[in-house]
């Protein structure tokens, strides 16, 4: 978005504006400040919230030894920075074409979700004592139920997924354990369109974090489900389609608007240290066969 095109949009408000359409003006104005801070505001990367100044001096805290909220608020606040960064636009280009490359911030939200799985599954495995194991699990189990207190669905899918890893699911876990993680398989099941997820995600109350998995695979639904145009000579615009790419979009943009108040603790982004260095995937399961040989 330049200069050039933002002045045009203010002048499309105006007319809308004379025109009586006052509620089209208001969401378009809106739009068009959003555009006009971000082209003269510097943009920080989220990216930078994950480093914290380093304390030779701070004792380095383990994940069972923290409070399973305080880990929670923590993961929240720093799921936000990379949401709140994304691009409208990105996620329309993204229903087209996935590339990376112009793809930017979503690319960045989407790493930030596999280096917290990556970073999860080498915490459930990282230890050789079952019972250390196991309370590594529980406390991530604890962490999910505050993530879903605090409507965020990323983190918590994100947790989820490292319980579903090979490597994990196929070490002997207690039942409480596996008891633990019913519901949030459960509400994340993808019978019926994610109906649950669904449900949950229009009853969830501000802030919140939503799993944008879901959101891309309607936007591509939509994309390839419906011609751009009416007509064959393209001068007809499918506005069915763009209303029902609007109406996906602005359910993200209003989760985009309200931020979390915790406030940061250093201790806890030193113990996260970039959700990384985390283990491949075949160095995980070379671990699990180490816990738990395969039968032959």
């Amino acid at each position: 978005v330049n200069k050039e095109l933002l002045n045009q949009l203010v002048d499309v408000v105006y007319r809308l504006i004379c025109d009586a359409e006052l509620k089209l003006a208001s969401v378009l104005r809106r739009s068009v400040i959003q555009k006009w801070k971000n082209l003269h505001e510097p943009r920080v990367s989220p990216v930078s919230y994950l480093l914290t100044k380093p304390d030779p001096n701070a004792k380095q805290k383990k994940l069972p030894d923290l409070k399973s909220r305080h880990i929670a608020e923590q993961m929240s606040l720093l799921d936000f920075k990379f949401f709140q960064n994304i691009e409208t636009p990105e996620m329309l280009a993204w229903a087209e074409e996935q590339n990376e490359e112009k793809n930017p911030t979503l690319t960045s939200f989407t790493e930030h979700f596999n280096n917290v799985s990556g970073w999860c599954r080498t915490k459930l495995i990282e230890n050789s004592d079952t019972k250390d194991r196991e309370r590594v699990a529980q406390k991530l189990i604890k962490v999910m139920k505050h993530l879903r207190e605090m409507n965020n669905f990323n983190s918590y899918l994100a947790i989820l997924s490292a319980f579903d890893a090979a490597a994990i699911s196929r070490l002997e876990w207690s039942d409480e354990v596996l008891k633990g993680l019913n519901e949030p398989h459960a509400l994340i099941d993808n019978k019926a369109s994610f109906k649950a997820y669904r449900t949950a995600l229009k009853e969830a109350k501000m802030p919140c974090i939503p799993y944008l998995g879901m959101f891309l695979q309607d936007l591509t639904f939509i994309h390839l489900g419906n011609p751009g145009y009416v007509d064959d000579a393209k001068k007809h615009v499918n506005f069915n389609k763009r209303w029902r790419q609007f109406t996906v979009l602005e359910k993200i943009r209003k989760c985009q608007q309200t931020e979390y108040t915790f406030h940061r603790d250093e201790v806890i982004i030193r113990m996260f240290n970039g959700f990384r260095p985390y283990l491949g995937e075949e160095q995980l399961y070379q671990r699990s066969l180490k816990i738990k040989p395969r039968d032959f």
